[in-house]
């Protein structure tokens, strides 16, 4: 790889960062969906990101718990 794709890669993670650790999936939907203007990230700068640096832990955390309803 390149400087240039590291570089994107870790701007992938940034903008995902910013916009508050959204899951890989809806990273990518958002992405490709243009819904943010003026970015020049691409599904595979976020895919590098994901290979170089793995799965942020912000996205993990808290995404398996159960919810439990108590009744009163």
């Amino acid at each position: 790889m390149i400087k240039k794709e590291i570089d994107r890669a870790k701007a992938a993670l940034d903008l995902q960062e910013y916009l508050g650790w959204p899951s890989i999936q809806d990273f990518i939907k958002i992405i490709n969906g243009n819904e943010i203007r003026n970015v020049n990230i691409n599904v595979d700068d976020i895919k590098r990101a994901i290979h170089l640096y793995g799965i942020p832990a912000p996205c993990l955390k808290g995404k398996n718990e159960k919810k439990t309803t108590t009744i009163t």
